[in-house]
């Protein structure tokens, strides 16, 4: 069954603009994008997985920015952003050629908003495969 989802525009808003912040290392945004209780699980090419946490994965942004790193493709095409008992999911697609090749990455984002109000990232999982 195939049915159309509407997206909650909020959250698009939210990861479309982390997407924009990673993509060009900006460590200060991204601290405040990201709970500090953040758990990421990527499962690479021949199912090797890597798993991190808030503190490891501001230091990767970190080592980009001092490394002078180029900007990565920010384009990613959103399929759900969903708002369901206070909690935001997002998945999508991305093609990201970091340096090493060509990679396709399928996302499920989880999300929360903090005492401000504004949305956190607290759980990432990412498929990623050769293209």
């Amino acid at each position: 069954m195939s049915e159309n989802v509407e997206l909650d525009q909020e959250l698009v808003q939210t990861v479309t603009k982390l997407i924009d912040d990673g993509c060009n290392f900006r460590v200060e945004e991204l601290q405040d994008a990201y709970a500090r209780d953040l758990q990421t699980v990527m499962i690479q090419p021949k199912n090797q997985t890597v798993r991190f946490d808030y503190d490891q994965n501001m230091a990767f942004f970190k080592a980009g920015r001092e490394k002078g790193s180029k900007p990565i493709k920010t384009d990613v095409e959103i399929v759900v952003a969903d708002v369901h008992d206070g909690l935001g999911f997002v998945v999508g697609t991305r093609t990201m050629e970091p340096g090493g090749g060509r990679f396709k990455s399928v996302f499920n984002l989880m999300l929360r908003k903090n005492e401000e109000g504004k949305w956190q990232v607290f759980r990432e999982q990412a498929i990623i495969a050769r293209k």
